[in-house]
């Protein structure tokens, strides 16, 4: 924002709801006629070659922690020779891999990866399988809800979390079984169903038109009824509107089914949970967490290959001149997870965090023109502390031509025309600084009268002279109790008036 001052660009600031990587609205971004749009906080889960008529940067954050005592603690909890699985979000990748390099020759660690995430990257609804030999999963972040991923994946391996901010190591738990019994008697319901309700997440990038289209296309094959319904928040009131719809099947964000499910009076079914009921799938025995993987299970995903869009790619002629275009799979297929030896430890206690039942996910204008649209993350689920250091990584080629091609406004506009608007805007603010304190003068000499009859009257107050009291001029007799609190009471409101006068005087600023 402090370049856009410089620029000439307008700024827009998005307060809309930010909960991962998948709320990126580009969309919306466009609809305010923003040419850029910043996105703060989260990894590039939706690539930039994928928003059309929009330059998009992401701001990936890097947070500094006492990684020294991470190891420590790993040391001290962990036996050594074990076989670890470490994981993280994404503010912690590098203090990850800066701890397997210390863990090295004590333990064998594996940074296991789902692309298109980074290695060691979970996200809330993508988690990668682990080998059945690891003994342990270790996760380091804040909160549960990315951990409760890769737990669901695993259920058999123990996983322990390391909070950076308080330092506690701690084993958790997940009633997996629970769970999946919900689920499972959802589905079941549902494949008794008739009339489909589903839901396209408006939310940013949540919501998959692929994942739609599929889905209608396979359910009213089965003879199901389709009614599509948009929403950017899923919430039970909202559904219960609805009356002649048996089955809602949500295309936002898979933990709202798994975690609040039963909060809803009709199944609410992932995109995977309705193809196991209409049979185009079995019921896994491991509940897949693959939401955003490359290598998903199938086409109800939006990474799935038969869903990723087709990059067109330039090759030169090998007969010389001209060019041949071929078309070329965005992503390649997601490879096996690569271990790495590390060895951890630490100087902690291992605390139990026994949480029987499955954890409750967190529940989930404007300037027209050319500008630069911010998206920041404020701080939803494992996010919520603020990243000492963040740190900008360098756009990449294409998106640097495409914005060196893109004519700016500071291009457009004089140097004359700046100077005078500048000078023009310094002049209205003078006159505004000087009318506020006109005003403030006025006031406090009313303030000062009062103040100068109060005193006057409370003299007389304590005057005995008859002389004095027979007179009946109203401004000099005597004030009774109830008359000298109300003035004083005034006098308080209007010294209050000032200071708020006089902190909005402070705001104002010059550009």
């Amino acid at each position: 924002m402090f370049a856009c001052r410089f620029t000439g660009a307008d700024t827009i600031i998005m307060g809309d709801v930010t909960y991962g990587a998948c709320c990126i609205d580009d969309y919306t971004a466009r609809s305010l006629g923003a040419d850029f749009l910043v996105h703060y906080g989260h990894s590039c889960l939706v690539p930039i070659s994928e928003m059309e008529d929009i330059s998009v940067l992401y701001v990936f954050v890097d947070i500094k922690i006492d990684t020294q005592h991470f190891v420590d603690t790993v040391r001290h909890n962990m036996a050594v020779g074990s076989h670890l699985a470490m994981v993280s979000t994404i503010q912690f990748v590098t203090a990850l891999q800066a701890a397997r390099q210390e863990l090295e020759g004590q333990y064998t660690v594996t940074i296991p990866q789902s692309k298109p995430l980074s290695p060691g990257e979970i996200l809330g609804c993508t988690a990668p399988r682990l080998a059945k030999h690891t003994d342990s999963i270790l996760y380091l972040g804040d909160g549960r809800f990315h951990l409760e991923a890769i737990m669901i994946a695993n259920p058999s391996i123990s996983a322990y979390r390391y909070d950076p901010y308080s330092k506690e190591f701690t084993k958790e738990q997940y009633d997996y079984d629970k769970m999946t019994a919900l689920r499972h008697a959802a589905v079941t319901q549902a494949s008794l169903a008739n009339t489909y309700g589903v839901i396209l997440g408006t939310l940013g990038r949540q919501g998959s038109c692929n994942i739609l289209n599929y889905l209608q296309s396979k359910l009213e094959a089965h003879g199901r009824k389709c009614v599509t319904v948009l929403l950017s928040e899923i919430y039970p009131e909202k559904l219960k509107l609805f009356k002649d719809i048996d089955v809602w099947v949500q295309v936002a964000c898979p933990r709202l089914s798994i975690d609040w499910g039963t909060a809803f009076d009709k199944p609410l079914l992932t995109p995977y949970e309705a193809s196991v009921a209409v049979d185009l799938i079995s019921w896994q025995a491991e509940y897949p967490m693959d939401f955003y993987a490359n290598n998903s299970l199938g086409s109800w995903t939006p990474n799935h290959e038969t869903n990723r869009p087709v990059r067109v790619r330039n090759k030169p002629k090998q007969s010389g001149g001209g060019v041949v275009t071929t078309p070329v799979d965005t992503t390649p297929a997601d490879p096996p997870t690569t271990p790495v030896d590390s060895q951890p430890d630490d100087v902690g206690v291992v605390n139990n965090n026994h949480s029987n039942d499955p954890a409750v996910a967190e529940p989930p204008q404007s300037p027209t023109g050319h500008g630069v649209a911010f998206e920041i993350d404020f701080g939803t689920g494992d996010h919520s502390r603020t990243a000492a250091g963040a740190r900008p990584h360098r756009p990449p080629k294409r998106l640097l031509k495409k914005m060196s091609n893109t004519p700016r406004h500071a291009d457009k506009v004089s140097l004359e025309e700046k100077l005078r608007k500048a000078e023009q805007r310094r002049k209205d603010l003078m006159e505004t600084k000087l009318q506020r304190m006109r005003e403030r003068e006025e006031q406090c000499k009313e303030i000062a009268k009062k103040m100068e009859m109060l005193m006057e009257r409370g003299r007389l107050n304590c005057l005995e002279t008859s002389a004095v009291t027979k007179r009946q001029d109203p401004d000099l007799r005597p004030l009774s109790r109830v008359e000298a609190s109300g003035l004083i009471q005034g006098v308080d409101t209007g010294m209050s008036n000032i200071d708020k006068q006089i902190n909005n005087d402070l705001s104002i600023t010059e550009d």
